[in-house]
This record gives C-alpha cells, structure tokens and sequence, in this order.
C-alpha cells in the first residue's frame, strides 16, 4: 500500500476559518513550508502541508503515476479523508499547477490560492534548466558536498545566502540513506516531467481559475520560468487577481524569507471564512494521537487512512516543522500568511 505523508499544523484558538493547504514543487517537499506554516497557524487557520507522491516521506510510486492528475486526486482524497470540503492553496511551481488543476475539476473546493513562479505559459530556458538536474542527481559523500551542491545550482537566485543557509536547504532537500546524502524524491520523477507542463488549454484553464476566486500570484524577478509578461496577462482584467513581484534576495523557494512590504496583508479579506464540512463528516482530525510544542506553535500528529482514486494511500504521522516562522511585516489579516 502506497503512503502519503502530511504535516498537519493546529490553528490557534479563535473563530473557525478556512484551512491552508501548502503543495510543493516539482523535486521538493512540505519541509519547504516548515517555517510558513507554524506562521500562518498562529494566525487562526489549521494548515496542512503535502508530500506529493514519490517525495520526502511519502511512498515511492512503483508505477510511477507523477502526473497532474493523479496528484490532485491524491490531494481530494486527504480532503475527504478528513471532511474539508473547501480551503486555500498554496501552490509553488509544480504545486500551483495541482491547485489550478483542482480547481477545474472541482471549483467549489478552491476559495482562493496564492500561486508561486508558474504560469499557464513557461518560459524555455526555464523548463531546460529543469530538465537538466532533475533526477540525475548523484549520491553525495555528506551534508556539506549537499549544501556546495545546492550553492552551486541556487547561488545566483540567493546571492545573499551564507553557509547556514545551503546547510538548511541541503536539508530540506535531501536525506541520509545506506551512509550516502541523495536527493528526497523518486528520480523517476523526470520521466513525468513533460506530461506535468503538458496541458492542451493552459490558458482558458487559468483564465477560468482566476475569475472566479481571490488569486495572489507571486514572482521572483530573477525567475527563468516565468515571464514578467506572461506574468501581467495572468492578471489583467481580473479585479480579484493581484501579481506581487519580489525580488530574488526576498522571494526564496523554501518560503523562508519575509517580503520586503506587506503588499498582501489585504489579500484574504474577500475570502469567504465558512468552513464547510462533508456530509457526514467532523471537523476534528480522526485517529488523533498526538498533540505536541515546537518554539510556541502547536501542531497535531495524526494517523489517517486515505483512498486515493489511482491507488491506495495512508496518512502517515505528521510532525511540526520546529523552526519559527520570520514572515513578521505580514499584518494578520493575510491568511494568515524559484520553483521546482
């Protein structure tokens, strides 16, 4: 039986709101949202944070089924699991591309995203980079061979990152296995990869998703995958949309890093703030068997099985990201809030 792991953060007391869903990119993981979501958390709403298949503590997919569609089916099939009917998405690069995809299928379960460095038009040089590195990775002697490796891909986009901070990344990306430091994603991944920017109408599919709900869409400045003017067409004539560049040195991947201005501290106001549930379903996480502290955050563990519509799928034990959360300029009415 395959397993899907998630991070599930508890709100702070207060009125129910919707909840946070955090999707990763391409070869990432919920680790990437490890300071963002306690934040966000602390804020009111219950955020979870997704392993995709075939990454971080989620099972390695042995038919290898990396494709849009059967991540969003995995990404409904938690929802039920745990009777949320609607919530906000954040989506990063490949994650982005789920919650555009989820909500065509599925409208009323999306009631607003914040969308990171993907479009429904990519940039060439962009998606060679990708193709270049992912899944050739090889096994690395030790932490700091893994951090030098990160340094050596990111340098240019984090110009300001020191030693401490290729040392987080590398651990956020990697993992130990039989004495050796490898990449934490099945590089099978990179057989997939054209059918995940594969999509015959990338752009009535967004035109459609940023019509009907509240959509923030970010953008490093120094991003080679999405184009400042495919960017701006993403937004215009859309009064619900808002394009929010940053540059490079503000913007990291890992969410890390706080924006320089609180541009969308009024981002969640047009939100609705129900929180429906399934019929038949409660609020409370079932199987609940843990309750822990991490640096004043509260999140919950929690076992609970999942039926994913392409294959079997358990909710593994979750566990707080126990770093603080630094987006401190971001006023509480957010929601309290370069890919691959």
């Amino acid at each position: 039986m395959a397993s899907l792991f998630a991070r599930d953060y508890a709100a702070a007391p207060g009125p129910a709101r919707l909840p946070v869903v955090c999707l990763h990119g391409l070869t990432r993981n919920s680790r990437d949202f490890e300071a963002v979501a306690p934040w966000l958390a602390a804020r009111g709403r219950r955020v979870l944070a997704l392993d995709m298949r075939g990454r971080g503590q989620s099972a390695r997919d042995p038919e290898a089924r990396y494709d849009i569609a059967t991540y969003t089916a995995d990404v409904i099939a938690l929802l039920d699991a745990l009777g949320l009917a609607r919530a906000l998405f954040v989506g990063t690069s490949m994650g982005g591309l789920i919650t555009v995809d989820l909500a065509t299928q599925h409208p009323a379960r999306v009631a607003g995203a914040v969308i990171n460095d993907i479009g429904p038009e990519l940039a060439p040089q962009g998606l060679a980079r990708i193709a270049g590195y992912v899944g050739k990775g090889e096994p690395l002697p030790d932490w700091n061979a893994a951090a030098r490796a990160c340094a050596t891909l990111n340098a240019d986009v984090f110009p300001h990152y020191g030693a401490a901070d290729w040392m987080g990344m590398a651990r956020r990306l990697f993992r130990e296995e039989g004495g050796m430091v490898i990449a934490d994603y099945d590089p099978a991944i990179a057989q997939a990869f054209g059918r995940i920017v594969a999509d015959p109408d990338p752009w009535g599919k967004w035109h459609a998703f940023a019509a009907a709900r509240p959509v923030l869409l970010l953008r490093g400045t120094q991003t080679d995958l999405l184009e400042e003017r495919v960017a701006e067409a993403m937004v215009a004539g859309k009064p619900r949309a808002r394009l929010v560049p940053f540059p490079a040195s503000a913007m990291p991947r890992c969410w890390t890093n706080r924006p320089r201005k609180p541009r969308s501290q009024t981002f969640w106001r047009p939100c609705p703030e129900r929180l429906p549930l399934l019929p038949g379903k409660q609020c409370a996480v079932p199987g609940l068997v843990r309750q822990c502290q991490a640096k004043g955050q509260r999140a919950w563990a929690h076992q609970q099985a999942m039926q994913s519509i392409s294959a079997p799928v358990r909710r593994r034990q979750a566990t707080p990201g126990g770093r603080a959360a630094r987006w401190q300029r971001l006023t509480s009415s957010w929601p309290t809030c370069r890919p691959a």
